[in-house]
């Protein structure tokens, strides 16, 4: 009887194990504002993701209006941040077919604008552009990096548009009633870069330098450390040790030429 229940004992606590490790990876998949207003894995429930509201400008003022919406997510699979179109093709109207191709002819930019914080309307804008001419060469295919600090704030975007190297010029290629953008969005994420050392390591020796510097270490004595050393010195101090030992050899100098001068 002891054992029995001893045994639905071990069964609950490993059923409470199971269902506690589940949840844990639930929460990590979500995300949560942090107090620096930044985003991040953690206990929100359902499905992560955050909505990014995109502006474009098609004129040299500023003035920029909505274009269409990303959204943001941590794809459960990788656990990787993914970014995809949330609603609309950014499909220009006829007003804006209008300004693409005014832009086109002027050689002006096309811009996009977005917030840094997608949860704070009152963060920094990031923005790109891209000239109109390229964008009309590739067909406005269009590749879009979003570069985001380690709290997946977004801190820099790169604008680029993929064409063929036989593409028509811009200003002899028709421009299509309907333009409709396709848009590739990737994200970048911060990572720790390589440490670098306080004190250089030594190189090793260039191809076929190894002999040279094995010559120079036997040159120098059998352990390569003595000879070099003593061979400074006699160099720096030659006009100083030749004297001395001449000075020993010859018994001490004029010393004892005295002696014999006294005794005649």
């Amino acid at each position: 009887m002891q054992v029995k229940w001893l045994f639905c004992l071990l069964a609950l606590r490993y059923k409470n194990s199971v269902l506690g490790s589940d949840e844990f990876g639930t929460e990590s998949q979500e995300f949560e504002v942090t107090a620096a207003g930044g985003v991040r894995a953690s206990t929100l429930r359902g499905s992560p993701s955050l909505q990014l509201q995109v502006e474009h400008s098609f004129t040299e003022d500023s003035k920029f209006s909505p274009r269409e919406d990303w959204e943001m997510a941590i794809s459960p699979v990788s656990r990787q941040l993914t970014v995809d179109k949330l609603q609309g093709s950014a499909q220009s109207s006829g007003m804006e077919r209008n300004q693409i191709k005014d832009l086109i002819a002027n050689g002006g930019f096309y811009r996009i604008r977005l917030h840094s914080n997608p949860t704070n309307p009152d963060s920094p804008m990031v923005m790109a552009a891209i000239s109109a001419c390229d964008l009309h060469k590739a067909n406005f295919r269009e590749e879009i990096v979003l570069h985001l600090d380690p709290h997946q704030n977004i801190i820099g975007m790169t604008y680029s548009a993929p064409s063929s190297v036989l593409a028509r010029d811009c200003h002899s290629k028709p421009l299509p009633e309907d333009i409709k953008f396709d848009t590739k969005i990737k994200v970048a994420e911060a990572s720790i870069g390589q440490s670098v050392p306080l004190q250089a390591q030594a190189a090793r020796p260039p191809p076929g330098l190894a002999g040279l510097q094995k010559f120079r270490a036997a040159a120098g004595g059998e352990d390569g450390k003595g000879g070099p050393a003593s061979q400074s010195f006699l160099r720096r101090y030659w006009y100083i040790v030749v004297p001395l030992a001449l000075i020993f050899l010859t018994g001490g100098g004029g010393g004892g030429g005295d002696q014999p001068s006294g005794g005649g």
